[in-house]
């Protein structure tokens, strides 16, 4: 049975840093008419000749380091494409969509099937959080964790990415101060409640979309600003048991 490829996003990572900086030039000289090759290490930035990548090293060790670390995490990746101005809000919202969909084909690639709940199918865990991000914005996030009885990856984070609000009334509310973490009870934070029913959305479609792929969702651990989903009928119509946590 083929073991589960945690680099599943490595090709198409390194496909879009290409696409998004083809009309760059050097970045040492920004000459455009020349021929120029992309550092070997983060694939972004690219350069005349040696003699200008060693005349930019200085400045380019640290942007290397950050690229090299960030593809690795691929939500961090391309919040840092947006950081540098190479897409937008949007842009990275639906990347992150095409890195959900890499996730699930890469999962039933693997096929780790069990008998329970339904014979042939590949149970799955969620766990979905409220977080903050860059400008006040407020996203649903989810790891996911998949396989069998008898085994189970190492979760899998950011297969769900979706904005929920934004602003500094939206965090705060996420994050109350002098709120300290207790390890029983709902976990602290809220979202709005005209919020709710899309988050509740966002996550009933993904479930929607595993199972359309035989990909069972048994249980779901809802986070911070989510613990009111264990009550939502949808889910359990779906036969998600949902708790706390």
């Amino acid at each position: 049975m083929p073991e589960f490829n945690k680099d599943f996003y490595a090709a198409r990572s390194n496909e879009l840093l290409e696409a998004l900086t083809e009309a760059n030039g050097c970045t040492n000289c920004g000459k455009k008419d020349v021929s120029t090759k992309r550092c070997t290490g983060c694939k972004f930035s690219k350069y005349c000749n040696v003699d200008c990548q060693k005349a930019d090293w200085k400045k380019h060790k640290p942007v290397c380091k950050a690229t090299r670390s960030a593809k690795d995490i691929p939500s961090a990746f391309c919040r840092l494409l947006k950081s540098w101005g190479l897409m937008n809000d949007k842009e990275l919202v639906k990347e992150m969509e095409n890195y959900s969909d890499l996730f699930i084909d890469e999962v039933v690639r693997v096929g780790k099937r069990s008998r329970f709940p339904e014979p042939n199918s590949i149970n799955m865990g969620l766990t979905v959080v409220c977080v903050e991000d860059d400008n006040n914005i407020v996203r649903l996030t989810s790891t996911a964790r998949f396989g069998t009885e008898e085994e189970m990856v190492n979760d899998v984070h950011a297969v769900l990415f979706k904005t929920i609000d934004q602003g500094k009334e939206a965090i705060s509310k996420l994050y109350p101060p002098d709120h300290g973490f207790s390890m029983f009870g709902a976990p602290p934070g809220k979202i709005a409640e005209e919020k709710k029913e899309l988050a509740a959305k966002y996550v009933v479609e993904f479930v929607d979309k595993l199972k359309e792929r035989d990909l069972r969702v048994r249980t779901i651990t809802c986070g911070r600003g989510l613990p009111w989903l264990v009550d939502n009928k949808d889910l359990y119509d779906r036969g998600v048991m949902c708790m706390e946590g």
